[in-house]
């Protein structure tokens, strides 16, 4: 009878453990890597794969530690390998150096499909390497395409934009792409209430998800199609559509720098009814890219002012006083035979379809009907119009602000470089014309 050695038979004893991500496992350490001590102590977490096809994949770990002002790591990120207890002398996608603790993730392009793959997060630092436990993720065959709905945004009563990813083709050429939506979940293009198509090809595209019904759910989940056939997020997005919106209310824009809008932001923007043009129409009650409705007719802030537009151009400025956003060259030379095309309108660009750009007629029927001769006379209206300056036609410096008030009408005056607007400052109110190259603000109404 032959006895067998307690202690070789427990040490050939090791954990798995089983993540499904692909097929994705988690092997624990042989042994305990020496860590740092002292103040700035850190650990590893273990590795995970978020994401994993045919030729990519994503994998994440978090740096740990109990005392985040002391880290200094001089390199960090991941070893890979096809043979267990990946190190430094393998495959490494590094990162570089960290003075913070938190996680962070790499993307491998370059691995084979149907292949399993040994991953270890490692953390270098004066006087060694630590390194974390090993995980492994096996990627997948050539097939599918692979993806993901990223996010909802500018959800509205009737409309929404979603932001999707393509990350693989799957081996195969994307034919389609886009995204599908019904009032119950996991929609498909066999059973969505619509769908929309947005090209082809990897990489990421947006959606415009129209067409939608106030106070309601929907879920919505992108798909992509090879030759193989069409394939979905795992998980789709949910939003709740808006109340349906009636003047007086708060109009809620969120403005996206670019084109048109010269920064990022937020705004609610206040709504009345008025029949200061003969007829009732909806208008906002501060000045398009303000933050806030004035305080006083002579209101110097930014915040209050908004922003400044070219006649018949869609990019609005911001001044702060001392600077202009953008700023880009300065077109000092406007001369065309045209009024404010809709295309180029601001109001309708940044609010939505319907809203825009008074008429000079608009503009001299409600300077009569409210009898303004000055600005605490325009600012005493619901409109609550303040002298919010202008840019100059010279080189778009601000000028004015808190003594003037301009604001463009859609229309131009009989020559092709002049066009018409309300002016008011502190003893004078009417319609004038001016050059199309002044930054004058703007304000919006609504049929």
């Amino acid at each position: 009878m032959v006895m067998k050695n307690n202690s070789t038979l427990y040490s050939s004893l090791f954990t798995t453990l089983m993540v499904v991500t692909g097929v994705f496992y988690m092997v624990s350490c042989e042994k305990e890597v020496e860590k740092p001590s002292g103040l700035n102590k850190i650990e590893l977490s273990d590795p995970s794969a978020e994401i994993v096809t045919y030729n990519y994949a994503e994998i994440t770990a978090t740096l740990l530690g109990t005392d985040s002002n002391h880290v200094n790591i001089t390199d960090h990120g991941f070893c890979w390998a096809e043979t267990p207890e990946p190190d430094l002398n393998s495959s490494t996608k590094s990162i570089g150096r960290t003075t913070s603790l938190g996680t962070f993730a790499v993307e491998l392009t370059d691995v084979e499909e149907n292949t399993m793959y040994y991953i270890r997060p490692y953390a270098s630092f004066n006087g060694g390497t630590l390194y974390g436990s090993t995980a492994t993720f096996k990627t997948l065959e050539k097939g599918l395409p692979f993806v993901k709905t990223d996010s909802i945004t500018a959800i509205a009563s009737g409309s929404a934009l979603c932001s999707s990813r393509v990350l693989s083709d799957g081996g195969y050429a994307i034919t389609a792409r886009g995204v599908c939506w019904n009032t119950t979940d996991s929609p498909t293009l066999q059973n969505c209430i619509n769908f929309t198509t947005n090209g082809n090809g990897t990489g990421s595209f947006t959606s415009n998800i129209t067409g939608l019904t106030p106070s309601t759910t929907y879920y919505v989940r992108a798909y992509a199609t090879n030759s193989e056939r069409t394939a979905y997020d795992i998980d789709d997005e949910s939003f709740t559509t808006l109340a349906p919106w009636s003047c007086g209310a708060v109009l809620s824009i969120t403005h996206n720098a670019g084109a048109i809008a010269p920064v990022n932001k937020t705004v609610n923007y206040g709504t009345v009814q008025s029949n200061l043009t003969g007829s009732n129409k909806c208008w906002i009650t501060q000045n398009l890219g303000s933050d806030r409705q004035a305080t006083s007719a002579t209101d110097n802030a930014e915040s209050s002012a908004g922003w400044y537009w070219q006649f018949n151009r869609k990019q609005g400025y911001k001044h702060d006083g001392s600077n202009r956003t953008p700023n880009t060259t300065w077109n000092s030379n406007i001369s065309e035979n045209s009024d404010w095309l809709t295309a180029n309108d601001p109001c309708t660009l940044l609010l939505g379809s319907g809203w825009r750009l008074p008429t000079s007629t608009e503009w001299q029927t409600a300077d009569n009907t409210g009898g303004w001769d000055n600005y605490n006379e325009t600012y005493a209206s619901v409109l609550k119009l303040h002298a919010a300056g202008y840019l100059s036609s010279i080189d778009g410096s601000l000028g004015y602000r808190s003594s003037s008030g301009h604001y463009w009408s859609s229309s131009q005056q009989v020559t092709d470089d002049y066009s018409l607007n309300l002016f008011f400052f502190s003893n004078y109110s009417n319609l004038d014309s001016y050059s199309k190259v002044n930054g004058f603000t703007a304000r919006c109404l609504r049929d």
